[in-house]
């Protein structure tokens, strides 16, 4: 098993300790909570398994830019989860934007956007090859790749396959195993 499985395994097993009362607050109203920082290191790893359009990167030392829109807080936790890190060669880079000012980016993590709102961002994100993951209930049924959601207090994933086939992303089967799957 490699290492990249082993740390999604790992992390999928993290997330079944509880995340608390929905509701609850961290400690320090400016500190990222444990869910924040469990969905930014899913982030991280869900990197390690999508295959980018060979046009996504001009060179091969490209970074990786992940853009952040209204994360609902994971600014912070995403920050820290990328800090010096590095996926086949490209460094991660995180950049937060909003609605309205969404730039290029690879992955687009958004909170709170659906529908014609997500489409919007995603194109202004660059359309395709980019991989856009958020947390709202209609979010793949929108579109959108990657879904989080919470099962008995557990941070869980589903993913929109023909969305992904629409960005031209090509998604690990090691991934799919761990997903929820939806739009076959």
């Amino acid at each position: 098993m490699g290492q990249a499985i082993r740390k999604l395994l790992i992390l999928l097993a993290g997330s079944a300790l509880a995340l608390g009362p929905p509701g609850a607050r961290p400690a320090r109203a400016d500190a990222p909570t444990l869910e924040h920082q469990v969905k930014s290191a899913f982030v991280v790893n869900f990197i390690q398994f999508i295959d980018w359009p060979a046009a996504s990167f001009d060179k091969p030392d490209d970074p990786l830019i992940i853009g952040l829109v209204d994360g609902g807080g994971m600014g912070q936790a995403m920050t820290a989860a990328v800090e010096g890190k590095t996926v086949r060669g490209h460094k991660l880079v995180i950049r937060e934007f909003t609605a309205a000012t969404v730039g290029k980016c690879h992955v687009l993590v958004v909170g709170g956007l659906d529908g014609a709102a997500l489409q919007n961002a995603a194109k202004a994100a660059g359309g395709a090859g980019v991989l856009t993951i958020g947390d709202s209930d209609r979010f793949t049924d929108s579109g959108g790749v990657i879904r989080f959601y919470l099962e008995d207090g557990k941070v869980r994933f589903e993913i929109n396959l023909a969305a992904a086939q629409r960005a031209q992303l090509q998604i690990s089967s090691k991934l799919l195993k761990l997903a929820r799957v939806v739009n076959q």
